[in-house]
This record gives structure tokens, sequence and C-alpha cells, in this order.
């Protein structure tokens, strides 16, 4: 089902933020400058609201709905409301996301005013010093929609009644703003297609594809349980929770030891990557050249002559072709409202301000799991089973939207050699038990599961560049934390050498120490160097933009904008080649202001000035054919010339001739002023 919000009055859905200096309280909206009300927001509204008809006992099942905090879920999520046609509006700003008339504020611009509001002395009845605040607030009259998935439908009538009982949200809701309607309309589910293979695709075997797309933002908290820091990877301890929650606590008890799933890392070109080297280095101060950068592999570097102050290169991710990947983050601010409803909002003593961070929307990340045939089977049931899929911390609002495929299968055994030397990547955090079952994290021990694992007794391990990260967790079925330790990190690397050999594949996956199931323990064998000189680059991805799925009203908005601009440079480009004297053209234009009131069109006016029987006749003619409405056909033109050729203006012509003569007297009166 999906939610309808139309403002019926202008609203302010706070951001905690600030725009430059003219904007001290900021809504909040996207990288493309689209406003959105946040699901948290959204929710919490519509609790508050419930709370009320529990409280008359007209909501019987409030609990069950909106969940205890600390221990029962919500039985619904709820998504970001967001404008209606988004995705069109958005594939038609990315077609012209390199144009100078599209950038964030421009597209805000449409969506929102700026007003101003001051506070008054209470005894003086004036203004109070330095209190002047100016406020960003959405136009009344849009309207957002938020899908909503309720787990179940004997609710659903209850859930409709407490959605229709919001009737205000957002920033000063007491005062004139944020008057709201709010519906629910019910629609077809559309089902989804998570699995893209045959099962007879299925080998003995397998190392299956899967991508999680985001369509929100994503949480994935790190071991030090900061809620201020995130993970910039999806650990593949949350897809293995995703699957055995859809198969079930038996059948995922019998399989559990045959399946390992691989860390999920941003992905470029539908190829995912891997975490940069530590030993990757760079020139302080180095930058790209040309998109492209040579650096320099210190497990490799010898030149002892090298006088150079050299930095590490602080790579979070490198695709097969050496591009460098990172992800990207933000942090969004949040508040609890005070239980004592007669405040009304948020306060730092009774109320609770925090904030999160999360991975950002638009990403998209890549991983692999490990399974034997039938297993393979039972995972492809289990994960076409999943509907609209959500993930991560915050899941139920806001958070967490996903799309989750299986795309491919390939033959998880690859052809191997006989290796004797070689690079190691950890591709991701290690987990090792020492001989006396103690969690360590040395090297020396590495060197002993390797050795294991390969089936020899002599490899050694040479220019060890490591670094270490805390490994934590909690456990949802206990609701206790797991125990947190130390780890050899991802992104740690290293030679190997063995005399005897053994048998393996470069840039294959391995996974040696502890849980390795969920994504630890992962190691990435590759070709030794002849050079220490790496080149990495910066990477380049086109969109593709289906025409069918674009919506172009904004760019044509914005292109009126533009017009608009240009229309009143012409202007001035007019006034300023005017000769007449201030004397001369103050009674003139006098006469054209009083005319301008009273006619809607060119024509008319300039009817009216040739019947003028006065010595300002001419004058006023003169002022009329020096500005000829055909001047906006040919900046019409020449938008659709240098910007976009199917530009259009919409406005009428009593509203062309209104605008362009309004500009037209503004800048007469200035020059008259400027004059005197």
């Amino acid at each position: 089902m999906e939610i309808s919000i139309k403002l019926l009055s202008d609203l302010c859905c706070y951001s905690g933020e600030v725009y430059n200096t003219t904007v001290d309280t900021d809504v909040v909206y996207d990288d493309y400058g689209l406003p959105y009300i946040p699901a948290k927001r959204l929710k919490g509204c519509i609790r508050e609201a419930a709370l009320e008809l529990y409280e008359m006992g007209l909501l019987p099942h409030y609990n069950a709905i909106f969940g205890k905090e600390g221990s029962d879920a919500s039985a619904f999520t709820i998504s970001n409301a967001k404008l209606k046609n988004y995705e069109e509006i958005v594939n038609g700003l990315n077609q012209f996301e390199k144009a100078d008339f599209v950038n964030q504020q421009k597209v805000l611009s449409l969506y929102t005013y700026l007003r101003t509001q001051t506070a008054v002395d209470t005894n003086t009845g004036t203004a109070i010093e330095n209190s002047l605040r100016t406020l960003r607030v959405l136009k009344k009259g849009l309207i957002f929609h938020a899908d909503v998935d309720l787990k179940n439908n004997d609710y659903a009538e209850e859930f409709k009644n407490a959605v229709s009982m919001v009737k205000h949200m957002g920033v000063s809701r007491t005062r004139g703003l944020g008057l709201v309607e709010l519906k629910v309309e019910n629609s077809l589910s559309t089902s989804v297609n998570h699995v893209l293979f045959k099962e007879n695709e299925l080998k003995d075997e397998n190392k299956i594809s899967y991508t999680i797309h985001l369509h929100s933002p994503l949480i994935c908290k790190s071991a030090q349980g900061n809620q201020a820091k995130t993970e910039d990877y999806i650990a593949g301890s949350k897809v293995l929770g995703l699957i055995a929650r859809s198969m079930g606590n038996d059948a995922y008890q019998k399989v559990m030891n045959d399946i390992v799933v691989s860390n999920a890392y941003v992905s470029l070109n539908d190829n995912r990557s891997l975490p940069g080297r530590n030993s990757l280095q760079k020139i302080k101060n180095q930058s790209y050249v040309d998109g492209k950068m040579e650096i320099v592999d210190m497990m490799y570097f010898k030149n002892d002559n090298d006088k150079e102050q050299r930095t590490p290169a602080n790579i979070d991710y490198m695709s097969d072709q050496n591009e460098v990947l990172s992800v990207e983050k933000q942090i969004s601010y949040h508040h609890q409202r005070p239980s004592d409803k007669s405040i009304g909002r948020a306060t730092s003593a009774a109320g609770q301000f925090y904030q999160l961070a999360s991975i950002c929307e638009a990403q998209t990340f890549k991983g692999f799991i490990y399974a034997n045939r039938e297993t393979s089977k039972q995972i492809m049931d289990a994960v076409s089973k999943l509907g609209q899929v959500r993930m991560g911390y915050g899941r139920n609002s806001e958070f967490g939207q996903i799309d989750f495929t299986l795309d491919s299968v390939e033959d998880a055994r690859n052809k191997e050699t006989l290796i004797h030397d070689a690079d190691l990547l950890l591709a991701s955090d290690v987990i090792l038990y020492n001989d006396n079952g103690m969690l360590v994290a040395d090297v020396n021990v590495l060197k002993d599961y390797l050795n294991a694992y390969f089936g020899v007794d002599d490899i050694e391990i040479e220019s060890p560049f490591l670094s270490y990260n805390a490994i934590g967790g909690f456990n949802v079925t206990w609701r206790r934390k797991k125990q947190i330790f130390s780890a050899l990190s991802k992104s740690s690397c290293m030679k190997i050498h063995s005399d005897t050999g053994f048998k393996a594949s470069y840039n294959h996956s391995y996974f040696v120490g502890e849980r390795v199931s969920e994504g630890f323990g992962e190691i990435v064998l590759e070709k030794t160097k002849d050079t220490d000189c790496v080149c990495v680059y910066k990477p380049f991805s086109h969109k593709d933009i289906e025409d069918s799925n674009v919506d172009l009203t904004v760019i044509n908005s914005l292109l009126e904008k533009e017009f608009e601009e240009i229309m009143d440079e012409r202007v001035r480009e007019v006034v300023s080649n005017n000769h007449m004297s201030s004397d001369q053209l103050n009674p003139a234009l006098s006469k054209m202001r009083l005319l301008f009131k009273t006619k809607s069109n060119y024509e008319d006016m300039l009817h009216e000035f040739d019947r003028l029987e006065s010595a300002n006749k001419g004058k006023c003619t003169n002022l009329m054919k020096d500005l000829p409405m055909k001047v906006l056909d040919e900046l019409e033109k020449e938008i659709q010339k240098k910007e976009y050729a199917d530009f259009k203006l919409t406005w009428s012509e009593t509203k062309k001739f209104d605008k362009l003569y309004s500009s037209y007297i503004r800048e007469l009166k200035y020059r008259v002023k400027a004059g005197e």
C-alpha cells in the first residue's frame, strides 16, 4: 500500500542543517535538490496520532502495530515520502547533469520558499536584536508518496485510521506551518524477481553472484556501536541473516555449515571491487593528472636513495582495472519528542537529539555466496520468497530499502596451478585463534592457518603491511552483544613464499580463519609484480537512461527560470542603450507605468500611446518599440539552440507581456534614479 501526503499549508521538515549564511532552518532534500519527508518523521507522527486513539480505546492493537522500544518490532515498514514520478524526474536531471542551469539549489527553489521571522521583546514590543532567522519551507499543494508494507492485513483498518488522524507535521506546526492530509491508498503489490538464473545452471560447487542496490540509505553499524559511524560495506552476516530468516530456523540449521557468504563491496560497471592495499603510498599532496596517478607499492619499493616524503594512498576500494572507488556516506539528524505532549517540540532537556551515519542511497554493492548444489537450490527458493527487502539498522523506517538479486552462478572450482610466490590481500577481516584457543591478530598465526588450508608446512610471510580492526556484533536471537576483539583488518597485505609450492588459483577468493560463513577470512592471491609502480585511475561510468522513463517537467521549469534571467539581462541591455535624459525619460515612464496597470498586451498599450496628444507621445512610442514582444521568441530559440531543442515556454501571452514589461519598467526606474 501507499501513503499520500498532501501539503495543505507550507511545511518545514527540518534537516538539522543550515545552508550557507542565507538559510538558518533548512528542509530535507537529496543530492538532486528534490525535497522528501524522512520515514522516521512520518512514522513518528503516525505513532503519535495512533497513541491518542489507543488512549481513547479506539486502537486495541497499538503495541502490535508499532512495536515496543527495545523488544518487539513494528508490524509495518515505511519508506521516505518522495515526490510523484521521482525516478522519472531523476532520470531527466541525469540527462542534463552537466548543464549549468541544473544544480541542487535551483532544483530545490522550484519546490520551496524562503520565509523570515524574528523574536519580539514582550516588554518593548520591538524585535530582539540579532533574532532575525530565515526558514525554508516546502510549497503548499505539493504531494508526496511513501511506500508501506503492512505485514499483517488484520491491522489494515486500524492503521488507516491512525494515518488519517495525522493533521500536522514538521517545524512550527503550532504557528501555521505543517498542515497536511494523509491517506492510505491501496495498490496492487508487484512481484519482484530476485533470482535471475535457472536451477539447471547449478554446478556441484557454486559461486553465486549477488547484487544489492540501495533505494534508501543503509546503516551498517560498526563494532564500536557508535551510531554516528557506519561501515562502508555490507557484511556477509547481514546477507546470511536475510537468507536464514526466509529459510526458517530448522531448515537453516541443517545447511548453515555449507554456506559461505562474502562481504558485499561497492561495484563499478557490475564488477565487485576489492579493498585497496595498505602498502600503496603516494607522494605527499600528489593528485590526479588527466584522471590517473602513479603511486608506489611499498612491498616492492627498494630505492634507498629516494628522498620523497610519502603518505598512505588511502584507497578504500579498487576495481580489477585499478580504478579507485569509495563509498558515499551521510549523517542525518533526528530527535525524539518529549513524552509530555504539552511541550509540543523536542528540547535538549526533555527530548532526545541524535544523529545517524549511513551509506548513501543509489549505490550498488556486489558479493558472492558459495554453496553446493543442494544448498544452492534451497538458497534460490528462500531468496525468491523475499518480496520487498529491507536490511540493516532502522529498516522499518527510512533506512535499508534495497533491491536484492542473485544475478548469476558459476563453478566455484577454478583451474589451479602450482604457486611458489604470490601477493596475499586480506579482502575481509580475518579472525584467528592461537594454539591456546585465544583470539589473536598475529601474522604468525595466520601463517599456520595458511599452511593448514593449502596442505603445506613451509609458507613464509614477507613484507607484511597490516592494519587491525575491532570485531563485535549483536546476537538477535539471544539479544546479547557479541564479544569485541581485535582482528587483522581488510586491506592488509603481504608476500608469501613456499619452496615446495601449493595448488591454488590467482584472483580467486579463499576463506581461512573463523566465522567464514559470515564473510570473515576472505583472502585473494595475486601474481607477484615486476615493478613497484602502480597506476591508479579515477572511475568513469556512463548513466544509461531510457527515454520512456524520463520526466522533463522539472527541466522545462529550470529552463524557464534560465529564460527569465536571460530576459532580464536583455532588458538591461536595451535600457543601457537608451540615451534619453532623466528629464525626458521620467514623464514618459510615468505614463507607461499608468497604462501598464490597465493593459494586458503589447498591442493595446502601443495603440493607446499612439492616441496620446502630448509632447511625450513620441518618447513613449519609442520606448515600446525599443523592446517589442518578438524579443521573447528570439530568446526561446536561443535556449533551444544552446540548451534543449524541445524547450517550450509555457507562459501565456498575457504573462509574457507582464513579465517582460515589469522587468522593463523596473530597470527604467533604476535608470531615472541613477540620473537624479
